[in-house]
């Protein structure tokens, strides 16, 4: 296949030496792997675009997304986003391989916290 008709490497899992199982039949690797589900346990993730700490951040993936994880090696797992579908590197330290269903979805940018489940309770304000 030519280069001009691969699909964008940043929104699909492949590499020479590996590549998503999806993928199979479309692009050349050495070998293929279904991702291993894991969710983010940190407020803020940085995906990077190979495993350095210097390297390009491509997006940033927050508290409670899930990722498919295809390699980890060396402090770093190769991932893909469920959520927009970008690949990279990150720490997998802060990731969790329980996935936890979110309870909770946040709409407006900015909300009053509750110390308790009262509305008249002493409130302040938080932006998100």
């Amino acid at each position: 296949m030519t280069p001009a008709a691969l699909p964008d490497p940043r929104r699909n899992a492949y590499r020479r030496d590996l590549a998503a199982e999806s993928l199979r039949g479309l692009v050349e690797a050495e070998r293929y792997v279904r991702g291993e589900p894991r969710q983010v346990g940190i407020p803020v993730l940085s995906l990077r675009r190979e495993p350095r700490f210097d390297a390009t951040l491509d997006t940033e993936i927050l508290l409670g997304e899930t990722v498919s994880v295809y390699d980890e090696s060396e402090g770093w797992a190769w991932v893909q986003s469920t959520r927009d579908g970008y690949v990279g590197y990150l720490r997998p330290s802060a990731l969790s391989a329980q996935i936890k269903r979110a309870t909770h979805r946040v709409q407006a940018l900015g909300t009053f916290l509750y110390p308790s489940a009262d509305v008249k309770a002493a409130r302040g304000c938080s932006s998100a």
